[in-house]
């Protein structure tokens, strides 16, 4: 609908850029938006929702959690963004974010707390379909085992993250690196 967030209109969870990431898990456009960000446009959440989690494990892996919330919104409300995280899924700010806790629960709970925040609100996909799309983006298999894909790999010089937040800045999270 017209009047969703913007996260929500351009199935992009994560509210990421188009990039080599995004387009890797089917972006096939791009919405301009206010400041000159521009929001990644998928066909289906789950591609989005697997982008955001391929983006995480590619850029913002050693990271502590503090850090990574801090790059992905490119500074803007980063205490508060940082703190509603921390609420919704019990890691800490100094928490480091790793291939593994991204492709497990914690990383789960990490790209919802992430969507409802730049949302605004619960974003609309089930457990079932947040769990495809971190498979998709960390070949995750049904026995729990895990291989890691390339996209996990930290990123030497990662550019700093943009984002539109649930205070509504508009700047959004850019998915540049190769």
């Amino acid at each position: 609908m017209a009047d969703d967030p913007v996260s929500i209109r351009t199935n992009n969870p994560g509210a990421m850029w188009k990039g080599p990431v995004a387009r890797q898990f089917g972006a096939s456009g791009s919405q301009s938006l206010p400041g000159g960000n521009n929001a990644a446009v998928f066909d289906d959440p789950v591609n989005g929702a697997a982008a955001h989690f391929a983006l995480l494990g590619k850029n913002y892996t050693g990271m502590p959690l503090s850090g990574a919330i801090s790059k992905w919104s490119g500074g803007n409300s980063s205490p508060a963004y940082t703190g509603f995280i921390a609420k919704q899924t019990g890691l800490t700010p100094d928490t480091v974010l790793t291939p593994d806790l991204l492709a497990g629960p914690q990383g789960l709970a990490l790209a919802k707390a992430q969507a409802h925040w730049e949302a605004g609100k619960a974003y609309p996909l089930s457990d079932e379909q947040w769990q495809a799309a971190q498979a998709k983006a960390f070949g995750n298999t049904a026995s729990g085992a895990r291989a890691l894909s390339p996209l996990a790999a930290p990123a030497a010089a990662a550019p700093v993250g943009l984002t539109a937040g649930a205070a509504g800045s508009g700047r959004m999270a850019p998915d540049r690196a190769s």
